[in-house]
């Protein structure tokens, strides 16, 4: 006996049905989502800091009925949404073919033809995805007057050192939207790292007059005029972003350094332990409190900052490098000269520790040794004075007088006010018999460096008054 198959077909039919009101009920909650919150149909893209520093976007899962963060319209509200109408899509068409008796080949071959057209589709539009570049491109293909898409490009473009072009996609931004600060931000960062200053800070101050407490804004105006050795002015702007954010780890250290650069090392010692109060595992800011306290000869509490960035990481060259100065310092030299060597490895064309393990060699009297790292530091950076001046020294030890003076002249040519140069350029003059230009050197030292006590005592032996 043969059944009736309507049961089946109620059956499949109410299920479809519930299944279409259960959808068609989240369909209209992601509409009226997108009316009620279409007002805020933009969102503000991560600052591009100088320091390389980015802010964490926090993200959250959304299953698309409610808004979440500032985009009002988005793909991804569409996605349960969506599987409703594709159910009642898919479910409908088969019943649509059973009525209609379309034979079952017929079927697979358009639903495979159906795929395949959207895996075509698919593949076009993953173009898109590649990278964040290729998104905001497409982006700004599709739509006219797109902020948002241009201040993210120009992020990305900023990144990638493309700073000419990175302007003109923020030059765009504020010309489409000039209350965006953080455009103002952007466009000065990429200014500032252009070398541009004076246009970064018109930048930077317009930023701050859209938003008077945007904190990143006076960390950068302030780093930025430090790294230009504009200490006195960076420290007000450095100060005034800590008292809007007093955790505010960067501005901290960038401080710091203003205040290091001013000669002021206890100030610059209390704001690296503040950063470092805020963020115990901030590397940068141990080396820079190491190097405050070496230059107040506390080297044994310099030498346990650079231990503690190498325990942080490894493969920081100058922590190694530091901290081999400083063993030096105490005439640990078989210890320094491995930490150059270490500094080396992870940075073999960087000139500074190429000359400091030459000043340990040369401590050990390896001269020749010494000789052949002075000249690859000069080889890296040919200007490069206290190489020079190091090179001379090595070249007299090993009797090579003549070659280190015409160095001790190179280094002058490049940094005319080194007493220690002077002195040792008229030590060496005296030597040879060449006791008048001996003098001129040796008097020089003393006007450079009016409280140095060898330069004066060997005006003495020339018989010389210093004074």
């Amino acid at each position: 006996m043969v059944r009736s198959s309507q049961p089946v077909l109620r059956a499949r039919l109410s299920a479809s049905w519930a299944l279409t009101l259960i959808h068609a009920h989240a369909s209209i909650l992601a509409v009226c989502n997108q009316f009620l919150f279409r007002s805020r149909d933009c969102f503000h893209a991560t600052d591009s800091f100088p320091l390389s520093f980015r802010r964490r976007t926090v993200r959250r899962a959304n299953c698309g009925l409610i808004q979440v963060s500032s985009h009002a319209r988005a793909d991804r509200y569409t996605y349960v949404p969506l599987v409703g109408i594709f159910v009642v899509l898919v479910w409908g068409a088969v019943e649509l073919c059973s009525r209609a008796r379309v034979p079952r080949a017929a079927m697979v071959v358009a639903a495979v033809s159906v795929l395949a057209a959207c895996a075509v589709r698919t593949s076009n539009q993953l173009t898109c995805w590649r990278n964040s570049g290729a998104l905001f491109r497409c982006a700004l293909a599709v739509t006219e007057n797109n902020y948002v898409a241009n201040n993210n490009l120009g992020i990305v473009l900023f990144h990638q050192g493309r700073l000419e072009e990175a302007m003109a996609h923020y030059r765009e931004v504020v010309r489409l939207a000039p209350a965006y600060c953080q455009a103002w931000n952007n466009l000065g960062n990429a200014l500032a790292s252009a070398g541009r200053v004076e246009e970064a800070r018109r930048c930077y101050l317009k930023a701050i007059q859209i938003k008077p407490d945007y904190a990143a804004v006076f960390n950068n105006l302030g780093l930025m005029l430090a790294n230009t050795n504009r200490y006195a002015e960076a420290i007000p702007y450095l100060a005034s972003a800590i008292q809007l954010k007093p955790d505010y780890v960067f501005a901290h250290w960038n401080l710091g350094n203003a205040l290091a650069g001013l000669g002021r090392a206890d100030e610059a010692i209390g704001q690296y332990r503040l950063a470092l109060h805020h963020r115990p595992a901030y590397p940068e800011a141990w080396n820079a409190l190491g190097n405050a306290l070496a230059g107040k000869g506390q080297l044994e509490e310099a030498m346990n900052c650079y231990r503690r960035v190498l325990q942080i990481n490894p493969q920081n060259a100058d922590a190694w490098n530091n901290l081999g100065n400083a063993l030096g310092a105490r005439g640990k030299l078989e210890e320094a000269i491995t930490c150059f060597r270490a500094a080396l490895r992870l940075t073999p064309d960087a000139a500074e520790p190429h000359c400091n393990l030459g000043n340990a060699l040369a401590g050990q009297t390896k001269y020749a040794e010494a000789i052949a790292q002075y000249q690859e530091a000069l080889r890296l950076k040919p200007r490069y004075a206290h190489a020079e001046n190091n090179l001379a020294g090595a070249l007299e030890m090993a009797g090579r007088v003549d070659e280190a003076l015409a160095h001790y002249q190179a280094a002058l040519q490049l940094q005319p006010d080194m007493a220690v140069t002077r002195l040792n350029f008229g030590c060496s003059l005296a030597k040879v018999g060449r006791r008048e230009e001996a003098i001129a050197q040796l008097k020089e030292a003393v006007r450079v460096k009016p409280d140095y006590p060898e330069a004066k005592q060997k005006l003495r032996d020339l018989g010389v008054d210093p004074f």
